[in-house]
């Protein structure tokens, strides 16, 4: 796409026979949008497959599903249940490698219900009443 960006420019330069100054700000208007819609610039995300005992695993052989995507300064996890297609837990880390928990955690049965929630900062649980667990 970036190699039709002259291109672009120049056939829109002759069919309008606009002088330098507006070829210009068409341009710069044409290549921020190329810029703004390139996958470099999309949030980085990365999926990683888990078995049974949370060891990573290729997909076929996997239980778990983890997203982790960057959001702002913190990275968002999701761990899914695979079979059951639910959300196995939600929370953020400060780190990419979900090492250092930081903000709210939920954790939820494979049928959906929750199972437990609460807080971390900077990898430490949050008192008080840090974890409230609810049952099946």
């Amino acid at each position: 796409m970036p190699a039709l960006l002259p291109v672009v420019a120049i056939s829109f330069y002759n069919y309008t026979q606009a002088n330098h100054a507006t070829f210009m700000k068409f341009y710069l208007a044409l290549l921020t949008i190329v810029l703004f819609l390139s996958p470099s610039v999309q949030a980085q995300k990365t999926e990683i497959f888990y078995d049974y005992n949370w060891k990573e695993c290729e997909p076929q052989y996997a239980r778990y599903y983890a997203l982790i995507e960057k959001k702002d300064s913190l990275w968002q996890r999701n761990d899914y249940f695979i079979r059951e297609s639910k959300l196995q837990m939600t929370g953020t880390y400060k780190d990419k490698e979900s090492k250092i928990a930081h903000g709210y955690f939920r954790y939820f049965h494979a049928n959906g219900n929750m199972e437990s929630a609460g807080k971390f900062e900077n990898g430490k649980k949050k008192a008080p009443g840090f974890f409230i667990t609810t049952m099946v």
